[in-house]
């Protein structure tokens, strides 16, 4: 598989919906496996700024072939 073909992990940061159990408005971050699959999370941060400070600090330790950061809302 060539590097142009290959599935990167991500980090992604989320905010929580309104059907979470979680309290509405926490933020957090995931690494998901290419496949999607959910292999590490963080605590929750009760703003987005500190949960995107902390993934962004997580990233800068991965390999940016590897990996690659993105901020949603789910």
């Amino acid at each position: 598989m060539t590097m142009a073909t290959k599935r990167k992990w991500k980090i992604q940061v989320v905010k929580s919906s309104p059907y979470d159990v979680s309290v509405d408005g926490d933020h957090w971050w995931h690494l998901r496996e290419p496949n999607g699959e959910i292999v590490a999370h963080s605590e929750s941060y009760s703003s987005e700024a500190k949960a995107r400070k902390t993934a962004k600090r997580v990233f800068a330790l991965l390999d940016p072939e590897r990996v690659s950061y993105e901020e949603i809302e789910e």
